[in-house]
């Protein structure tokens, strides 16, 4: 029989449950105004039913995540955007040594002249970049550094990307690896545990400390499980904006 020590005990639980009840209502409060202003919605309206938590176990290809990563994220393209123009930009640069000849056809009339055009000039004219080489050759040494510039900038993007796929990538394993270890062996050792003490209790054989103390570790145990599944979810949603997209084969 429980006794009175055992009753104030019970009581004290329900108390602390019932102030964390509070503390996590309050959360999904300030998540749901989080998300309203998000959406340009006032910040009391109401949302939609969350999806149950799932957890899909896939293997992901390092290497294709970051051949994907490499093809598609923005910043990449900008720099290679950038490198291409400066590339086209040596090739306006080296074009300036090498001038186009420009033809030239003047007409002219006399005063006293019957005709409508008594003279026709026609000339052809060459650009001489050669006598103002320092300029051109500043042009051209300018693009040059400009594309050395570029590039570095894109092998810098490139060398993040796939650093940051990977520490992603590893991210995501852990929290699955976590998560499976309390899904697969945490969890149903403290349901065991809670039978047990439950059993024991009924039998006058066990102490209800004991079996309060083993409902109270099922419970922490239940939350730290659910809470590798939201680390899991939310690495996997970070990998996929990391990527720009992981291919539905790939999920």
């Amino acid at each position: 029989a429980a006794t009175q020590a055992d009753v104030l005990i019970a009581q004290t639980d329900g108390a602390k449950l019932l102030e964390m009840r509070a503390d996590l209502e309050r959360q999904i409060s300030e998540a749901q105004s989080a998300l309203n202003v998000l959406m340009n919605r006032p910040a009391q309206a109401a949302l939609g039913q969350p999806a149950a938590p799932f957890f899909a176990g896939r293997t992901l290809s390092l290497r294709t995540l970051q051949n994907i990563a490499l093809a598609q994220r923005p910043d990449l393209q900008r720099a290679q955007a950038r490198l291409d123009a400066e590339r086209f930009r040596v090739e306006l640069a080296q074009r300036q040594w090498f001038p186009d000849p420009a033809l030239n056809v003047k007409a002219q009339r006399y005063n006293d002249a019957a005709q409508a055009v008594s003279e026709v000039d026609v000339g052809v004219s060459f650009p001489v970049p050669w006598l103002n080489w320092k300029k051109y050759n500043s042009g051209v040494l300018e693009a040059r550094k400009s594309i050395e510039s570029a590039s570095h900038e894109l092998e810098a993007a490139r060398t993040e990307t796939l650093g940051l796929v990977r520490d992603q990538l590893k991210k995501v394993e852990t929290a699955a690896h976590h998560y499976e270890i309390y899904r697969d062996n945490i969890l149903p050792l403290a349901t065991q545990t809670v039978d047990a003490s439950r059993a024991a209790y009924e039998a006058n054989t066990g102490g209800f400390l004991q079996l309060i103390t083993a409902r109270r570790t099922l419970q922490d145990t239940e939350s730290a499980a659910l809470n590798h599944l939201s680390d899991y979810q939310v690495a996997l949603a970070e990998l996929d904006a990391i990527v720009g997209g992981i291919p539905e084969d790939q999920k």
